[in-house]
């Protein structure tokens, strides 16, 4: 017998295969490369001149990380739009948005559906009061109410040993309140970070897990400003220019305000000794950037705002440093966390940890679980392991 189920054409809709290599936003070529074909026979396919076959088409679902039956409907399936406002370096627009994180955007909104189910079967509450706080309300108030509800004192973040510890002890303290805080592969020119706070589904915030880990602190609690706002990034029109930098300007403020309170920074000697200092070298700075575990452009800022430096001051250092893309780049080379802990670093290990109770209840099959924290089922045992121990730390 000679039947070859894989060779046969496909009848599918131009306008479905065009929307889902656009929604990856990748160029013909690049889809072309998977299939072996040119990129003008891709080009045809999607103005409806020839048909792949099914073993094409299944190639090219592979390809934009689509399931196959998606690219057989009718009619593109409508989808949420891309964020209006995301964070990215200061004074910079956004680069356009390439595979990786369009692929971001993606997930997070599927994990952010399974989130809202199971705090539903568990009964979690969310305590975060989304679009509690006006635009033009104080930043700073704003930013000491809410480190009130996080429950955490200078005293505490000035014993953490590390960056890394910081980064775990904030996080841990933003899911309390059952925020969803995903750690998602997002390259940092594109797009540091992300909320989402539309429909009944749990608040949601994004960081880019290829940020340095001080500025993801920072882009932490500047879309939990969004979340005050109730203004999460992939739920609101394009707002105007002014309106989009007086939001950018209130979360910013209320990020640095939050992580560096200005009545702890006056008590600073090293921030005394910067008093009225018309220049200062960056060593200067070093004592209070790791006490507090924010960059130098979060403390020279938080000093301005202090009255401890001179506007002329600040703008002379910012002048002095520029945007320092390179203090950002991506570490490359290494090897990262296993398929384990990099599943629990994603997702978070609260988050994991729900995941694993509901399978635990029957209210999500294993196989569904495997498949929400991103690993293989070989993995799982020591995911829960890896869960375990996170937990235990808190």
């Amino acid at each position: 017998m000679t039947d070859r189920p894989r060779s046969f054409e496909v009848s599918i809709s131009p306008d479905v295969l065009r929307w889902a290599r656009e929604s990856a936003g990748v160029s013909l070529e690049w889809a072309a490369d998977s299939v072996s074909k040119p990129a003008e026979e891709i080009a045809a396919w999607e103005e409806g001149k020839g048909r792949p076959t099914y073993a094409m088409l299944r190639s090219l679902a592979e390809r934009y990380r689509r399931p196959l039956a998606v690219l057989l409907l009718a009619k593109p399936p409508a989808e949420p739009a891309p964020p209006s406002d995301r964070r990215s370096f200061a004074g910079m627009e956004p680069a356009p948005l390439g595979f990786e994180s369009r692929l971001a955007l993606r997930d997070a909104q599927r994990l952010r559906a399974v989130a809202a189910e199971i705090y539903t079967a568990l009964g979690i509450r969310t305590l975060i009061e989304v679009g509690s706080v006006q635009v033009t309300a104080s930043a700073s108030d704003a930013a000491a109410d809410e480190r009130r509800r996080l429950g955490v004192s200078v005293d505490g973040q000035a014993s953490w040993s590390s960056d890394g510890e910081a980064w775990f002890s904030w996080r841990g303290a933003v899911e309390r309140l059952g925020v969803l805080v995903l750690q998602l592969r997002m390259p940092v020119r594109e797009l540091r970070g992300f909320s989402l706070s539309e429909d009944d589904q749990p608040p949601t915030v994004v960081v880019s897990g290829r940020d340095r880990v001080r500025p993801r602190v920072f882009t932490l609690f500047h879309e939990y400003g969004h979340l005050l706002l109730g203004a999460g990034a992939m739920c609101l029109p394009t707002p105007s220019a002014v309106r989009r930098r007086t939001i950018e300007g209130f979360c910013n403020e209320f990020a640095g305000a939050l992580l560096v309170p200005a009545d702890a920074l006056t008590q600073q000697e090293a921030a005394d000794r910067l008093r009225g200092a018309e220049s200062f070298p960056d060593e200067a700075v070093r004592p209070l950037t790791s006490q507090f575990h924010v960059s130098r452009y979060v403390m020279v800022e938080r000093l301005r705002r202090a009255g401890i430096i001179t506007e002329e001051t600040y703008r002379r250092k910012w002048a002095q440093w520029g945007t320092a893309l390179e203090e950002w780049e991506e570490a490359g080379g290494g090897r990262g966390p296993l398929p384990p802990q990099q599943a629990v670093l994603s997702r978070g290990r609260r988050f994991a940890g729900l995941l694993i109770e509901a399978a635990d209840r029957g209210l999500i099959s294993y196989a569904d679980l495997t498949d929400y924290l991103g690993v293989r089922s070989k993995h799982f045992d020591a995911v829960v392991a890896a869960t375990r121990e996170s937990r235990a730390g808190e």
